[in-house]
């Protein structure tokens, strides 16, 4: 029998080191740094910061002797060799989106403004971002932002982040401004009859409030979106329900995350990379790569018009969506950011993916017998 541990952000046991293999579930836990250091030791400590090979240390564990199966990152570093990546969350919110809402359509004549950029809770790259909107004249914007532009917490942790990226140092760089808050207060309605068509679902808040029209305004009125998925720290990326939204609405999507643009295009979707400078993505630097991420694309807010309008980027847009609504095509496509001894690992421990409720399992053990 495949015994195997869970490891969510809020993981506080033991680790058993008995267990087949460790199944991480989420990404890492929203890191919080301290500033009673040097930039210099701050960056040592906390740039590329792995909070799952930490806890492995800890315990006086080498975590390269132990395999993991990723259900929600499409990449990590120093996890290549001995993991899966099994893009399940995604795969499991897009078919639930699909049972959602089973037509789908775009409207570009509704595209007036230029770029979107959506911020709830309060984390490292969103207050970045926010700083950077309010630094640069960007026009047409449309943003959601939960805290004020005079939220104490908040600029103090921006007057933490901006040294560390080498962003403040005078007699250049920005000043330490925020965005005003703007919130829509989307309202949580019951709706039985789609919810009876879909499966558990932890997606479901996230879809209700997506589909309620004033959400979902944001994204079918602009070009572009800014995605800022939660990892930050860590030399790796995700793709959620974050990055879903930007499709379902028709834009062209910014993406923060280590390696992210070559993680999904692995997994098929177009990245608009001959339109958009994706070079942050290699940034090390997780704060630099946030906002280079915007700094280097300043001309696509300037352009908007004219590549939202563009029949050829529209049918490119279009064909996004439609990938996002063929969940079975995603995960074949994911198999490539595997290594064959991975995919090998896979049918050893088959058993303990059905107990999680992994999707296109059987897919996935037939694909193995035929490569």
């Amino acid at each position: 029998m495949t015994r195997f541990q869970v490891i969510r952000p809020n993981f506080s046991s033991v680790l058993d080191p008995t267990v087949d293999f460790f199944a991480i579930l989420d990404h890492m836990p929203h890191v919080e740094f301290s500033h009673g250091q040097s930039l210099d030791n701050t960056k040592i400590k906390y740039f590329g910061k792995n909070t799952i090979r930490d806890r492995f240390i800890d315990q006086g564990l080498n975590f390269q002797d132990y395999f993991f199966i990723f259900d929600t990152y499409l990449n990590l570093e120093d996890f290549k060799i001995n993991s899966y990546f099994y893009p399940n969350w995604l795969l499991h919110t897009a078919i639930n989106y699909q049972l959602f809402s089973s037509d789908c359509t775009i409207d570009f004549t509704k595209k007036t403004h230029s770029v979107n950029c959506v911020m709830n809770k309060q984390r490292s790259a969103r207050v970045l971002a926010s700083c950077w909107f309010a630094n640069n004249k960007v026009d047409r914007v449309l943003h959601t932002q939960s805290w004020t532009n005079t939220d104490h917490a908040i600029l103090n942790h921006l007057n933490r982040l901006l040294p560390l990226g080498g962003l403040s140092a005078p007699p250049m760089g920005p000043d330490v401004r925020l965005l005003d808050q703007q919130w829509i207060d989307s309202e949580m309605f019951a709706l039985n009859q789609e919810k009876s068509k879909i499966s558990i679902a932890p997606c479901y808040n996230n879809m209700v409030n997506f589909f309620n029209s004033a959400v979902r305004q944001v994204f079918d009125t602009t070009a572009i979106s800014v995605v800022l998925e939660p990892v930050f720290w860590e030399h790796g990326s995700i793709a959620s329900e974050k990055y879903m939204h930007a499709i379902y609405g028709g834009t062209i999507p910014l993406v923060s995350g280590y390696k992210i643009y070559d993680s999904l295009a692995t997994l098929g979707f177009d990245t608009f990379q001959d339109i958009i400078d994706i070079s942050s993505q290699y940034e090390l630097d997780p704060i630099l790569r946030v906002w280079n991420m915007l700094e280097k694309n300043k001309k696509l807010f300037l352009q908007w018009q004219e590549l939202i309008s563009d029949k050829q980027i529209q049918k490119r847009i279009i064909n996004n969506l439609t990938l996002l609504r063929n969940p079975e095509q995603i995960f074949m496509n994911s198999l490539k950011l595997n290594s064959k001894q991975s995919l090998a690992k896979i049918v050893t421990v088959k058993n303990g993916l059905n107990s999680l409720g992994f999707h296109y399992l059987k897919q996935l053990l037939d694909e193995i017998k035929t490569s």
